[in-house]
Order: C-alpha cells, then sequence, then structure tokens
C-alpha cells in the first residue's frame, strides 16, 4: 500500500463544494438533542472530533448514556469521489505529529467534526443501563446535537481522579461523576465476563514542527481515557447485537481465539518463569485475564503481557458474526469513530438505510456482494497503517538517541535472544545488548530463559535491573544497540 499524502482533485473540488453548516431541512426527520448537556472529551492535540456523549440519572435510578457519532454518512456519498478515496485509504494513519487522513479537512475538521457551540448532524445510541451494566433499553437514531463543552481528557482526569477541577469543567461536576461511576460499573462488568485489559504500557513521543523527536514519555491511560473508551465500546456492543438479531447483511469486528500452536508457543515462554496461560483442554479469555492479573506488578509483567498479546489472533472485520475473544463479546462492530475508519462509515450507511426503510432487495444483495471484499480491504489497510506507525515510533526512538551516544540509563531486561538481550528504559524505549559485547560467553538458555555465562554460570532473566550506556543507532530500520555498564551489572546464578 502506498500511502496518499494529498488528495485527488476531483476529491478536493467535492470537499469544497459541501456545505460549512447544517441546514434547517436536515434536521426535521432527526431526534432534536441540541438542547441536551452533550460535551467530547478528547486529547488536548485532537482536531477532529466524532464522537460526544451525554449522561441523565432516571426516576428509577437508572443510567440514561447517549453516544453521538457524527454522521458522516450523510455528506459522503457512496460511490463518489471522496468516498473511492476513503475506501481506497481505509483508516487514517498516525505518523505522530503529521496524519494521513481518510477523509478531507473539509469534512474532519469541519461539517462532521462535533465541535464545541455548533449544530452537527449525528447517528445517537441511547442507552438505558441498569446499575449491573446491562443495557436494558436502547435507541438507535438519527439525530441533531449541538456540543456543550469540548473537554482535555487530563482535566477530567484530574477531576476524577484528586477531585482538581479546571474552569472548563464548572457546572459538569455531577455528570462527569456519574460517568465515573458508571464507567467503573462497565469495567467491572467485562471483568466478570473475562474480558482481557492488555495495559501494555505505550510511547507519547514530542517532536518538533520538522518531526525530530525532544521527549518521550509514557502515554497515561487515565480515568477519562478509560470512561470514554468503556462507553465507545457499549455503544459498538449494543448496535452489534441490535443489528445482528434483524438478520441483515452488517460489517462486524471479529477476534477469534488463538491458535493452539500460540499458547503452546506463549506456555514455552512462561513455564521457566513459572506460569502458565491455560491447563485445560481449550484456551479462554478468562485464562489470559487471570495470568495478567497474577503477573502484575511483578518484574516480568510487562514481558508475559506482550507474549500474550503477540499470541492473540489479529482483530479484523468481517460480514459473518463471530466472537471478539479479547473483550469476550458475543456482538462487536465499530460505530463510533466513521472519520478515521471505513468500517464504521460501512456501518453507517446499513443503520441509515435501515432506519428509512432504504434496504431494499437489490440492496441487500449488493450489501451481500460487496460486505466480504470491503471486508478484506480494511482489514488490510488497518494492518499496513499499524505497521507504519510502529516503525516511525522505533524510527523517532532510534533518531532520539542518536543525540544521546554514550549516556548511561538504568533499564530492565524486556526480552532474552539466543544473540543478546533487550533492555528497556523507563521511556519505553528498547535497545539490544549483543553477548558479543558482554565480559564472559553468554549464551542463552531457553529451559530456564535466562542469558547464562558458560563458565562463571553468572546469569540474566527478566525484568532483571541493569544500566546500560547507548552505543550505537540504526536510523533507517529504527535499531539501537546498548552495552552494559560495568561487571556490577552481572546476575548471580538463577
Amino acid at each position: 500500500m502506498i500511502f496518499l499524502w494529498n488528495f485527488q482533485k476531483t476529491v478536493k473540488r467535492e470537499a469544497k463544494s459541501l456545505e460549512t453548516s447544517v441546514q434547517a431541512e436536515e434536521i426535521k426527520s432527526r431526534l432534536d438533542l441540541r438542547d441536551k448537556l452533550i460535551f467530547t472529551i478528547d486529547g488536548a492535540d485532537s482536531k477532529d472530533f466524532d464522537d460526544a456523549v451525554s449522561l441523565e440519572i432516571l426516576e428509577n435510578g437508572n443510567y440514561l448514556l447517549g453516544v453521538h457519532i457524527a454522521d458522516v454518512a450523510h455528506y459522503v456519498k457512496e460511490d463518489s469521489p471522496i468516498d473511492e478515496e476513503a475506501f481506497l485509504r481505509g483508516n487514517s494513519v498516525y505518523l505522530l505529529n503529521k496524519v494521513i487522513p481518510m477523509l478531507p479537512f473539509e469534512l474532519s475538521n469541519g461539517i462532521c467534526s462535533l465541535n464545541e457551540g455548533v449544530d452537527r448532524l449525528t447517528l445517537s445510541c441511547i442507552m438505558e443501563v441498569d446499575k449491573k451494566g446491562q443495557v436494558i433499553n436502547k435507541k438507535i437514531c438519527e439525530s441533531v446535537i449541538n456540543s456543550k463543552k469540548r473537554l482535555v481528557y487530563d482535566y477530567v482526569s484530574d477531576y476524577l481522579e484528586d477531585g482538581v477541577s479546571d474552569d472548563s469543567l464548572i457546572g459538569l461536576e455531577e455528570t462527569l461523576k456519574n460517568m465515573y461511576e458508571l464507567s467503573k460499573i462497565l469495567q467491572e462488568k467485562r471483568r466478570e465476563m473475562g474480558s482481557i485489559d492488555f495495559e501494555v504500557p505505550e510511547a507519547l513521543i514530542k517532536v518538533t514542527e520538522d518531526g525530530w523527536p525532544t521527549e518521550i514519555l509514557r502515554r497515561e491511560r487515565r480515568s477519562a481515557n478509560k470512561l470514554i473508551e468503556d462507553f465507545m465500546l457499549l455503544a459498538n456492543t449494543t448496535v452489534a447485537e441490535y443489528f445482528f438479531k434483524f438478520e441483515i447483511p452488517f460489517l462486524y469486528r471479529i477476534h477469534e481465539k488463538p491458535r493452539e500452536e500460540k499458547i503452546q508457543e506463549l506456555n514455552s515462554y512462561l513455564r521457566p518463569l513459572g506460569y502458565m496461560a491455560n491447563f485445560g483442554s481449550e484456551i479462554k479469555s478468562r485464562d489470559i485475564q487471570k495470568l495478567l492479573k497474577k503477573v502484575q506488578g511483578k518484574k516480568e509483567e510487562l514481558f508475559i503481557s506482550t507474549m500474550a498479546l503477540r499470541a492473540m489472533a489479529k482483530a479484523r472485520y468481517s460480514p459473518k458474526n463471530d466472537i471478539h475473544f479479547g473483550l469476550c463479546f458475543q456482538y462487536y462492530t465499530h460505530f463510533t469513530s466513521p472519520i478515521r475508519r471505513y468500517a464504521d462509515l460501512t456501518v453507517h450507511r446499513i443503520i441509515k438505510d435501515f432506519l428509512r426503510g432504504d434496504l431494499s432487495k437489490n440492496k441487500v444483495k449488493k450489501l451481500k456482494d460487496e460486505l466480504q471484499g470491503i471486508s478484506e480491504h480494511i482489514s488490510a489497510t488497518e494492518r499496513v497503517a499499524q505497521e507504519a506507525e510502529r516503525q516511525v515510533e522505533s524510527i523517532k526512538m532510534a533518531e532520539y538517541m542518536s543525540d544521546r551516544i554514550g549516556n548511561k540509563y538504568n533499564g530492565i531486561i524486556s526480552g532474552i535472544t539466543n544473540f543478546g538481550i533487550f533492555v528497556e528504559l523507563e521511556n519505553l524505549i528498547e535497545g539490544l545488548v549483543s553477548y558479543k559485547t558482554m565480559k564472559g560467553f553468554y549464551e542463552f538458555d531457553p529451559v530456564n530463559y535466562r542469558a547464562v555465562d558458560v563458565d562463571t554460570k553468572n546469569s540474566f532473566g527478566i525484568g532483571d535491573l541493569v544500566t546500560i550506556k547507548v552505543v550505537n543507532v540504526n536510523l533507517t530500520l529504527g535499531k539501537i544497540d546498548f552495552e552494559l555498564e560495568s561487571d556490577d551489572n552481572e546476575k548471580e546464578e538463577g
């Protein structure tokens, strides 16, 4: 796949011809929610807002949760130049300070973005949720909203976690408290189901305007981030289940069970460390959940979490419903991000046709013929985007360390191979210490999963603390070489 930085001229012309505000006639047949307390919560640097939320407490004590998603399908007509290019791209690609968007700016940051204080067309999933996190009533409809506030994750998290209130939150405190309460209920419900929460840390790379990295930190996944994630997950499952029961062609997000050989391979890493992924004949998501809970706070937590994640099958799109193993959902789709994912745009079109009674026999047949091809294409573009994002991150880390050759850092051993040990620093930068650079003659002991000096029997294991020196970087491949700083780092026989 070749990334398309610029849109074709026909796409640009169509984008510039689109209206820049919601017209009165577009509202008539929609549920009017403009007087409701609806707002967005996103990152401080976010430019496009495709989801907004609302919450009320009903007389019976239940929650009335609204998830309101930009109605991109209203503006991006099927088979139009914008649609054809959006399909070709499949999704937006985020390369640190650069974005290769799926949709032109006029849509992604303009008429489709749920900006504060302006009317916007949406698809709403409004759910009555009880105190156990069960959705007992639902309404999915075309709507119009006017976001009352553009909130930022960090400010909301500061308030929810520490009671520190920013001016942007004035008047929303009670609603945010109720949202936080519901968020924790939904998290507990998923835990009880056996849902897996991979707490593998992510890097936050800050760069200059020309892309040179200036700071690398651990990205925080705080309470407000999780809250929005919880609400989007609930909306996605609710929509998927609702339309599955109508037996119409639909697009699902599925995550199949990991293959048996992958679990056997995972267990080969775990046994030397005293763990097992499962002991029964069939792997279940709850087995992985229990494993991750058992290693929480242990020095080998990061390694085991990473290896468990690698053992999982890749999530993909499919016109045939199947389980989502990781989330432990029977029904799941992508409904909440149509600005940046073609999957969600496809789902929105099906929903709108259904709501309007426009799913004719011809349309149903067309969907059945096309959904498999759409699924395969957007699954492929997603994988390409993920690989590009990972590669850019590796290169930026190498660039960052190129300014720090000779510097010494503390780190932990994050991996052991037959050619060396990998060491990860606090900011998640990882480098290789080759056995060739180590004093002694080290070999990989796969039985005990350690690097062992064949003469002295000194050894290194997963999670051991070491001090390293940065000695070399490969900016093209994004590779970093470390050396152990001194003999003091050697570990005793394990």
